[in-house]
């Protein structure tokens, strides 16, 4: 019987260190992928462009010019992964280094994220100009569609989202890694690390392109030029999609769109064509922002008879003009709105408190 068990348990460790294996040697394969996409956005597809538009030296200028940013994005993330992180990688599969391969990430955090910050606000921005180009120029089209021989027949532009989809599958490859590890060991404690700040890197990097400049006139164009976005010192924190919630009637839940300034609060009706129509400015004078602990069970019936109840995350917000609830769909997206107003608050009672208080020592 000891060496039945004896033997179940060598089968399991062997088992387990097959599985972390494999994990490791998928970062692996998927980062050579991933590199050979990255050098075709940054290198082929532009030469690709050029021998088809070179009899037309306007078009060829017009791709140029607009994919002049994206382009020079890709090239730095490519070198990135293709000089640094994939030679790493290969060094701890082939055994030639031995330990935690994912400190691979860890010791490039830094470039990481301000690399991957540049790509989501330059992307944003031009893949849709990218997109326009191919339907108005058929040169432009014909030379993506010759590119795509070298992206499995996959049509380029929809690679260029392929700088965001890895730093997901990094901390989904990490999710499936730490499934296996002994939860007990050190490689476990310090992948999870690895993990949680990589993490934290992804939310801020979809952050910084939430309040990026082209979200800014972005919004200034939903809104049709009747809120003043650019006007003195006022900065966009963060705007979203929410749902408010009658205080008299709970079945009464209608969307709303939220814009959180440095110094107001917008509620938003979102019409057709993504236009904004503001229904309610709020001060940011003396607001305050409460939630309850967990989730609500909405009163609404679920369509569906066979899928869960449907469940909100509310947080109160109480203004000199009018006190709201809104609800959240996630418990991470009501936590996000709760600390931006809390911080975008103390910004403001700091900043008015030292006004006064100049204003006072002048007098």
């Amino acid at each position: 019987m000891h060496a039945k068990s004896f033997f179940q348990a060598r089968t399991c460790f062997f088992l387990q260190k097959t599985k972390l294996r494999k994990c490791l040697e998928e970062v692996y394969t998927t980062e050579q992928t991933y590199t050979k996409v990255l050098y075709v956005l940054s290198y082929k597809l532009s030469e690709e462009v050029k021998s088809v538009c070179e009899k037309d030296e306007n078009v060829l200028t017009l791709f140029n010019d607009t994919y002049k940013q994206l382009v020079g994005n890709f090239k730095q993330i490519y070198h990135l992964h293709h000089d640094l992180l994939l030679p790493e990688f290969e060094k701890y599969v082939t055994g030639q280094v031995a330990g935690n391969m994912w400190t691979v990430l860890e010791k490039n955090f830094k470039p990481i994220e301000v690399l991957y910050k540049n790509y989501y606000i330059i992307y944003s921005s031009t893949q849709g100009k990218i997109d326009e180009l191919c339907k108005n120029y058929p040169l432009i089209n014909e030379a993506m569609l010759k590119c795509q021989v070298h992206l499995g027949n996959i049509f380029p532009l929809a690679q260029f989202n392929c700088s965001n989809q890895r730093l997901l599958r990094y901390i989904l490859l990490m999710d499936n890694y730490l499934k296996y590890a002994d939860k007990e060991s050190d490689d476990y404690k310090q992948t999870l690390a690895i993990h949680d700040e990589l993490d934290r890197i992804a939310v801020r990097c979809e952050e910084e392109l939430t309040i990026s400049p082209s979200q800014l006139y972005d919004l200034r164009d939903r809104l049709d030029n009747k809120f003043e976005c650019i006007k003195g010192d006022r900065q966009l924190l963060w705007h979203g999609p929410v749902k408010k919630q009658s205080p008299r009637r709970y079945l009464d839940v209608t969307p709303r769109y939220l814009i959180l300034w440095s110094d107001c609060i917008l509620v938003c009706n979102e019409e057709s064509g993504k236009k904004l129509e503001i229904k309610r400015e709020l001060s940011m004078r003396g607001i305050t922002v409460d939630h309850e602990t967990g989730p609500r069970t909405s009163m609404i019936q679920n369509p569906d008879p066979s899928s869960p109840s449907i469940v909100y995350y509310p947080f109160r917000v109480n203004a000199v003009e009018k006190s709201y609830e809104f609800l959240a769909d996630k418990e991470s997206e009501r936590k996000l709105w709760v600390k931006k107003i809390k911080q975008a608050c103390d910004v403001y009672n700091k900043r008015k408190s030292g006004i006064e208080s100049n204003f006072e020592h002048e007098r």
